[in-house]
């Protein structure tokens, strides 16, 4: 059956399989709230904590920092040392004193999870800010809800944001 005959669920899903198949597999760009993509490019939080990650993916090396509304710019990237999928007790004592949040916060997050993912992060590099009316002229850039794979057309960000 011609790919255009089937339905468009199934068109998009196989569409996006391709996209990904294509993409940079070591690169992802993760959307971080602006103040604690501050506190990571400032070297201060090397863990950000996620409730769902895709950790099979232990082969990913660098993440482009993209800082969320309202800064919506990518503003620098970091080397991936690890990502980590563990219960919740042990999330928190290993990532207390990395991650930044409080034990409050962190619960209320994590709260009715039984696990959760680090991503250790270090070797921070900041950048000119790449903003969001920028990166869609150039690239057709959709900033990603968590985080995403760097698409093939999108690799030249990983040089632009050195």
């Amino acid at each position: 059956m011609p790919i255009h005959r089937l339905p468009r669920k199934l068109r998009l899903g196989i569409t996006q399989a391709a996209e990904i198949k294509m993409s940079h597999k070591k690169s992802i760009i993760i959307s971080i709230k602006p103040r604690w993509a501050e506190k990571i490019l400032g070297g201060d939080k090397t863990v950000e904590l996620r409730k769902s990650f895709t950790p099979q993916h232990s082969d990913i090396e660098t993440a482009l920092i993209y800082a969320s509304s309202p800064k919506s710019a990518i503003i620098g990237k970091v080397k991936i040392e690890k990502v980590k999928h563990d219960n919740i007790t042990n999330l928190w004592n290993e990532t207390m004193e990395l991650s930044f949040v409080s034990k409050n916060d962190f619960s209320e997050y994590f709260s009715n999870k039984k696990s959760g993912n680090a991503i250790f992060m270090s070797s921070p590099q900041r950048t000119q800010p790449l903003k969001l009316d920028y990166l869609r002229d150039k690239y057709n850039f959709t900033p990603p809800v968590s985080w995403r794979w760097i698409k093939e057309k999108e690799t030249p960000l990983l040089e632009e944001a050195e």
